[in-house]
């Protein structure tokens, strides 16, 4: 693949047994489209158990810790960072971005590695810390701009309910009324996503064309129908939920590895359906 046209980052596993990833950026402009205006404004039928809010507390004390940071992840029954896992995170959630020009000169490979090793508190870790694509583009508020947004988290062989593990229950459809929505906090609004897919996806089958994969941070209507296409009849999808992701919507990729497949990576869609102002 050419490197003026994407940036490819396999990592191998530690003799700990981490994350194999595969992360890929994207320089098309910000989507002007607002979610106001999208068929994303939906409600879900499901009766969802709420989510534990983030007060204002929380998310400066996490902005103290480092101005990379953007948002809080929660999830519905607490899917992740839940009190099964073994290694105690307290930074569990927080989502940083390592922004490729004001800190990488526009070298994506090394945003996106930035915190693959390392904590938010900037220590030595080995299953770092939850990423936004460096890519992402902010508004003035510190609010992601784009229409899919890309978070990527570590899977941890030796502790399998840390960091991103839990997304692999994703696999069995009969959890997903438990699991089915997430919200990502951010200094002025909440965004609520609903889980419409979970999937994996051979990236040896990457022919390049960013739009027709999980790696575009913006799509056009016919490069969306085509991606979600292949997202619903051509990738291992685990979940028939019967919401589909449509032009003029927003949402989220959080992507993290398969044991013991270096060539695969596990991917849940979240369907943006509710944006509130916070703050």
């Amino acid at each position: 693949l050419a490197w003026v046209l994407i940036l490819l980052i396999i990592v191998g596993c530690l003799a700990g047994g981490i994350l194999l990833k595969r992360t890929l950026s994207t320089s098309k402009k910000p989507t002007t489209s607002s979610v106001e205006s999208s068929s994303a404004l939906e409600s879900s039928s499901t009766e969802h158990v709420a989510i534990e809010s983030v007060d204002s507390t929380q998310f400066d004390q996490a902005k103290q810790l480092n101005s990379d940071f953007v948002c809080i992840l929660r999830w519905e029954n607490d899917l992740l960072y839940n009190e099964d896992s073994k290694t105690k995170d307290p930074h569990a959630g927080l989502v940083v971005r390592s922004d490729i020009l004001d800190k990488h000169q526009g070298d994506e490979n090394e945003a996106n590695a930035e915190y693959l090793r390392k904590s938010i508190t900037g220590e030595s870790l080995s299953y770092g810390q939850e990423f936004l694509d460096g890519s992402t583009h902010l508004d003035a508020n510190g609010s992601p701009t784009d229409q899919n947004l890309l978070i990527y988290g570590h899977l941890v062989y030796a502790d399998l309910n840390l960091k991103f593990g839990p997304l692999h229950q994703l696999e069995d459809s009969s959890v997903y009324d438990q699991y089915d929505t997430f919200t990502l906090t951010f200094a002025h609004e909440v965004r609520t996503y609903v889980v419409t897919d979970a999937f994996f996806f051979d990236t040896t089958t990457f022919d390049g064309t960013r739009a027709h994969s999980p790696y575009a941070l913006n799509y056009s209507d016919e490069e969306l129908a085509t991606y979600m296409n292949s997202v619903k009849h051509t990738y291992k999808n685990y979940l028939d939920t019967g919401i589909t992701i449509s032009p003029g919507d927003h949402f989220v990729t959080l992507q993290t590895c398969v044991e013991g497949d270096p060539q695969e990576i596990f991917l849940v869609l979240g369907k943006e359906i509710k944006r509130e102002q916070i703050n």
